[in-house]
C-alpha cells in the first residue's frame, strides 16, 4: 500500500519511530511487521533521512510527523506523487523510487526502471542513480545504455541478446550474489547458453564510462567471451583497450568490504575460492595480482601477495593458485597461467615438492579435493645449460640423476682441503659432487663442510644397501660461501636466477645467507650432541672426498 495524497488538513496523528538507520511512520497503533524488517535491513544513508512510510493514508499528517529535514529524505513505501508533494510542503530534496525495488547485500536497494527520482522544492523530477548507498560511478551516462548492456545492482551485465528463460536464472543469481560496492563497477561479461559476446562490445560500453571512474571498473568473466587463441580474457581487454584493465579472478561474492571469490564453473556453479581475487593487466605485459588473500595461516608476508615460508623459499600467490619457489625467480610464465575453474594449482620448482605438499597439508578437506601439486619444468636444465651448453640433451638422455627425488636442508661431509676458501665466494659443481644427511663416524677429514641443498638429489632408491643418506649434486650446480675457517666451510646451494646474465651473483641476498648459516650451525650443534653412525662403505669413500672449486 502506497500513500495517498490529501489535499485537506489532517487531523491523524502519526507516530515517528527510529528502527535501525531509518525512521519509521506509522498509526499509534504500531508498525506492520514489513515496515520493521525493512528499516531494520537497511544500510545507513550519508547524505539523507532514510523514512519508511509505513501503510499511511495522509500526505500531511506524514509531513506533519516529519517536520523540517535539511539533509534531505530517502522515501520509501510511497508514490513520486506525494515525494513531489512533500519535497515542495517540507522544502527540502525528496527521492522516492521510480520503480520496482531490489534488496541488495549489505544493506543496500537497487531500483530498476527509471531508478531514484529526485524532486526538489518546486522543480520537476531529476535523476537520483539506480543505487543505494549511491557509489560514484552510478552515472546517467551508464544507466542509458540498451541492447547488450543491463544494468545489476552492482554494476552492469554486457551479454549477447537470448531468449529471456534463459537470462532470467542467471540474472537472479547476479543481482542476488554480487555486492553493490561504493568503489567498484563491476562489469560482468557473457552469459552460458548464448552466443559469444564480441569484444567491440565491451570497448563500446568502456568508451561511455568517464575516464575518472575507469579506475573502479572489474571486469567478471560469466560466460562465453570471442578471445585470440591462448589469450585470458583481462589480457585480451588490456590488449584491445589499449590500457591497464582489473579482472577478478572469478565472480565476487559477499558484502561489500568482505568479498570472497570464486571461480565459475562451466555450469556457472561455484567453484573453488580463489587466493588471488584481482589481478591488473596491461598491454603486452604479465599480469599483477592486486587484491588477494593470505594462503595459510602463520606465513609472514616479505613482498605483495608474496610469504616466507621457509629460509630459502616462498609462497607467492598467483592467478592459478600458488607458486612455492625460491626466494628470486624471473620466469613470468608461472604468473601468467590463466585460473582453472575446476582446480586449484599449486605450483613448486625442483626440490620444493615436499614443501608444497606441506601447504597443501594445512588446507581444509574442501581445499585439498580441488587442488593439484604441478612441477615448474627446467630448472635443472637452466643449470646443466650454463654449463654444458649444448650437451644438455646428451646428458639428460644419460639420466643424469633427473628422476632421482630431491633434498632440501642440511648435508654434511668432511674433507681435507688444499684450498683455500673466501667468505662470499661463489662455486659451481664441475662434476657430481656427493655429500651425507647427517654426519659419518668414518670420516676424518680436518674441515667439516655443510651445505644447505635445494635439489640434491636422494640415491636412496638406487642403492638400497649402499650409501646410507648420500645427496648428489648434479653437474653446474652453483653455491655460495657463506663462512669459510680453518675447520669449517658453509655453503649455500644458489638458486639459478640469483646469476646475472654475466654470470655475476646477485649480491642483494643477505638476508637468506644469515638465515641459512644460522639453520647449519644450529643443526651443526644438533648433530654434535648425537653419535655418529658409520654410513659409507669403504669402496665409496673415494666419493666422498671432495668439495667444488
Amino acid at each position: 500500500m502506497f500513500l495517498s495524497l490529501r489535499k485537506k488538513r489532517s487531523e491523524t496523528r502519526l507516530v515517528c519511530d527510529a528502527v535501525g538507520h531509518a525512521l519509521v511512520v506509522h498509526a499509534p497503533e504500531g508498525m506492520s511487521a514489513e515496515a520493521r524488517a525493512l528499516a531494520n535491513s537497511l544500510a545507513a544513508d550519508d547524505e539523507h533521512d532514510l523514512v519508511v512510510a509505513d501503510l499511511a493514508d495522509d500526505g500531511e499528517a506524514l509531513a506533519a510527523a516529519l517536520g523540517p529535514r535539511p539533509r534531505g529524505i530517502r522515501l520509501l513505501m510511497a508514490t513520486p506523487e506525494i515525494a513531489r508533494w512533500l519535497a515542495d510542503r517540507l522544502g527540502c530534496a525528496v527521492l522516492v523510487p521510480g520503480g520496482p525495488v531490489l534488496p541488495t547485500a549489505g544493506g543496500g536497494l537497487f531500483v530498476s526502471g527509471s531508478g531514484w527520482l529526485r524532486y526538489l522544492p518546486g522543480k520537476d523530477a531529476s535523476w537520483g542513480g539506480r543505487r543505494f548507498p549511491c557509489p560514484d560511478w552510478d552515472s546517467r551516462a551508464l544507466a542509458e545504455m540498451t541492447g547488450v548492456v543491463e544494468p545489476l545492482p552492482a554494476g552492469v551485465w554486457i551479454r549477447p541478446h537470448g531468449a529471456e528463460e534463459w537470462l532470467t536464472p542467471g540474472r537472479a543469481r547476479l543481482m542476488r550474489m554480487i555486492p553493490c560496492q561504493p568503489e567498484v563497477l563491476t562489469v560482468v561479461l557473457g552469459k552460458e547458453g548464448t552466443d559469444e559476446l564480441r569484444l567491440d562490445d565491451v570497448e563500446r560500453f568502456w568508451r561511455a564510462v568517464p575516464e575518472a571512474d575507469r579506475p573502479k571498473v572489474r571486469f567478471v568473466g560469466y560466460g562465453p567471451v570471442a578471445l585470440p587463441p591462448e589469450t585470458s580474457l583481462g589480457q585480451a581487454l588490456a590488449d584491445l583497450l589499449g590500457e591497464e584493465v582489473c579482472c577478478y579472478l572469478g565472480v565476487p561474492v559477499g558484502a561489500p568490504g568482505a568479498v570472497d571469490v570464486f571461480t565459475v564453473r562451466a555450469d556457472r556453479s561455484h567453484g573453488w575460492k580463489t587466493f588471488a581475487q584481482q589481478a591488473i593487466y596491461r598491454p603486452g605485459a604479465t599480469p599483477v595480482v592486486s587484491g588477494y588473500r593470505p594462503p595459510v595461516d602463520g606465513f609472514p608476508e616479505i613482498a605483495p601477495a608474496v610469504y616466507r615460508c621457509a629460509p630459502d623459499a616462498v609462497v607467492e600467490v598467483v592467478p592459478a593458485g600458488l607458486w612455492i619457489r625460491p626466494d628470486q625467480v624471473g620466469d613470468d610464465a608461472v604468473r601468467a597461467r590463466p585460473v582453472d575453474p575446476d582446480r586449484r594449482l599449486v605450483f613448486y620448482e625442483a626440490g620444493l615438492r615436499h614443501l608444497a605438499e606441506e601447504v597443501l597439508g594445512r588446507f581444509d578437506y574442501a581445499d585439498r579435493l580441488v587442488t593439484v601439486l604441478e612441477a615448474v619444468e627446467g630448472i635443472e636444465l637452466y643449470w646443466l645449460a650454463r654449463l654444458l651448453g649444448d650437451p644438455v640433451e646428451r646428458y639428460l638422455a644419460d639420466e643424469g640423476g633427473a628422476d632421482l627425488p630431491t633434498f632440501r636442508g642440511a648435508c654434511v661431509v668432511r674433507v681435507n682441503l688444499a684450498e683455500e676458501y673466501r667468505d662470499g665466494q661463489v662455486i659451481v659443481s664441475g662434476d657430481f659432487w656427493h655429500v651425507l644427511t647427517a654426519p659419518c663416524a668414518t670420516q676424518d677429514g680436518s674441515v667439516e663442510v655443510l651445505v644447505w641443498s635445494m635439489t640434491g638429489r636422494r640415491t636412496a632408491s638406487l642403492e638400497p644397501d649402499g650409501v646410507d643418506g648420500r645427496v648428489v649434486f648434479l653437474p653446474g650446480t652453483g653455491f655460495k660461501v657463506l663462512e669459510a675457517s680453518a675447520d669449517r666451510l658453509l655453503l649455500r646451494e644458489l638458486s639459478p636466477t640469483e646469476f646475472e646474465r654475466d654470470g655475476a651473483v646477485a649480491d642483494n641476498r643477505v638476508a637468506l645467507d644469515k638465515t641459512i648459516k644460522a639453520t647449519l650451525l644450529r643443526t651443526a650443534d644438533r648433530w654434535a650432541t648425537s653419535a655418529p653412525v658409520a654410513r659409507i662403505p669403504a669402496a665409496s669413500a673415494s666419493l666422498f672426498q671432495g668439495v667444488p672449486s
